[in-house]
């Protein structure tokens, strides 16, 4: 950009927002996935909704704002410190004792997401009442190997080679596609999957979801079988 430039704004984007509810709030954050939450937890606050705060990390020190969440939070929240065996987040617990009406919401690694959205799972809550937001992005494992996508509607065939996804490789040849994170947490680009064997990378789907390896993430996951023929 140079001075004179003219360009366009628009306004801030949620994409993870606290929802309309009066049911109880569970937030959980690790590392600097708290960043997110913090806002949650001021906005519950003024509404004067009931919530608990659980923020867990490496160390306290280490810890982001923890000295204002303190002081925001108060009795609210709880804090967590893997240095301190005493002071481990206990997560089965943490989901065994929250009530079934409450909405969770949760943010950091994404091995805390999966844990926290399958031990709910097995409690009974309902997917709708799960909220998440991966805090990085989607990386090119070792041992990845090209595998071809088969679009069921026209026939065409396209290889996807590492370090790609299987959006990127469609887009660039001419297929339309409904997409959004790119980071496998928002569930808008889900495909049915009718031959194949997908590798599913996301966080969106619970283990017999992935199981039942009828529906993928397309913009994170890839393929354990040499081609997989989507609904597309």
């Amino acid at each position: 950009l140079t001075s004179g430039d003219t360009i366009e704004a628009v306004p801030p984007k949620n994409d993870f927002p606290v929802r309309e509810h009066e049911a109880p709030a569970l937030l959980i954050a690790g590392g600097i996935g708290v960043t997110p939450i913090i806002a949650m937890s001021a906005e519950l606050k003024r509404k004067g909704r009931p919530f608990e705060f659980h923020y867990t990390g490496r160390s306290k020190p280490a810890m982001a704002f923890i000295d204002e969440i303190e002081e925001a939070c108060g009795d609210a929240l709880k804090v967590y410190c893997d240095d301190e065996a005493e002071r481990c987040l206990d997560l089965s617990g943490l989901i065994e004792n929250a009530p079934l009406e409450a909405h969770i919401y949760v943010c950091g690694p994404r091995g805390m997401i999966e844990a926290v959205r399958e031990r709910a799972h097995d409690r009974g809550f309902p997917k709708d009442r799960v909220h998440f937001e991966l805090f990085d992005q989607p990386e090119e494992k070792a041992g990845d190997q090209p595998f071809e996508v088969e679009v069921k509607s026209t026939g065409e065939v396209f290889t996807v080679p590492p370090g790609k996804s299987i959006i990127e490789v469609l887009e660039e040849g001419g297929v339309d596609l409904v997409y959004d994170c790119q980071r496998g947490d928002c569930g808008i680009c889900q495909t049915t999957v009718l031959k194949g064997v997908p590798d599913h990378r996301d966080v969106i789907l619970t283990e017999d979801e992935r199981a039942a390896g009828d529906v993928m993430q397309i913009c994170v996951s890839r393929a354990r079988s040499p081609r997989l023929v989507l609904d597309l």
